[in-house]
C-alpha cells in the first residue's frame, strides 16, 4: 500500500501520478478532491477534521489571486438567540495551510521553486492577520516542498523551510525575511519515491 494514500496499492499511486504530473489541474487532482468518495493526498490525511466539520478543504479561494486549495480550521460560535433564528451561530475561519500545485515537464530536470514562493507568499500576506501563523505547501509535477510562514506585521515575515532529519524528525530552517534571497528552500521530496517524508511533514502541519 502507498504510504499517502493506503486504501491504494502504491503501483496503482504511481500510475497516477505519473499520469498527472505534466498537466496543473491533473496533479492538483492527485493532492486533493473535493469527492468524499475520491480522497486524495490532503483531502485523505485531514480526512476526520473534514468529516467533523472543524476544518474545510476549499479551492480557488481569492486572495491575492486564486491559491489553488485552503486548508482553514473551523470555530462554530452561538450568537444571541434571535425570534427568526433559534439556532443561529458564527463561523469563523482560521487559515491553517496554503497549497498551491504546478505541471512539471518530462524533460524538465531542476524545477523553479522561487516563483511559486512568491506566489504563496503573497497569498499568506493577503490572507494572515499580522502575527498569525499558516503553513505552505507546494507541489510541482512529482515534488512537492513544505514551509512554515508567520506574518509578524505588515512588512517583517518569517518563513522556515521543513524537512525530515535524523530519526525521522521535522526540522525548520528559516529567518526573517525582506528580500527574497533570504528565503529558505529545503530539497523536494517526489511524492513516489519519498512518500514516508511527506507523511511526516504532513503530521507536523497543526
Amino acid at each position: 500500500m502507498d504510504p499517502l494514500l493506503p486504501f491504494m496499492a502504491h503501483i496503482d499511486f504511481v500510475t497516477l501520478v505519473n499520469n498527472s504530473f505534466e498537466s496543473e489541474g491533473y496533479i492538483n487532482g492527485v493532492w486533493a478532491s473535493t469527492d468524499n468518495d475520491e480522497p486524495r493526498i490532503l483531502s485523505h490525511h485531514f480526512r476526520n477534521d473534514i468529516r467533523n466539520g472543524s476544518k474545510s478543504l476549499s479551492p480557488e479561494v481569492k486572495s491575492d489571486g486564486f491559491s489553488d486549495y485552503l486548508l482553514t480550521g473551523n470555530v462554530y460560535t452561538p450568537a444571541p438567540i434571535l425570534p427568526n433564528f433559534p439556532n443561529h451561530q458564527t463561523l469563523t475561519r482560521n487559515l491553517h495551510l496554503i497549497y498551491e500545485g504546478k505541471m512539471a515537464k518530462a524533460t524538465q530536470k531542476k524545477a523553479n521553486w522561487d516563483k511559486p514562493l512568491e506566489q504563496i507568499i503573497d497569498y499568506g500576506k493577503a490572507l494572515l492577520k499580522n502575527r498569525e501563523t499558516c503553513y505552505f505547501i507546494i507541489g510541482i509535477g512529482k515534488e512537492v516542498k513544505f514551509w512554515k510562514f508567520n506574518k509578524n506585521d505588515g512588512f517583517n515575515c518569517f518563513v522556515q523551510a521543513m524537512y525530515v532529519g535524523k530519526n525521522d524528525v521535522v526540522k525548520f530552517d528559516g529567518s526573517v525575511f525582506q528580500h527574497k534571497d533570504l528565503r529558505p528552500q529545503s530539497e523536494p521530496l517526489s511524492i513516489i519515491d519519498h512518500g514516508a517524508d511527506v507523511k511526516l511533514l504532513l503530521d507536523a502541519v497543526v
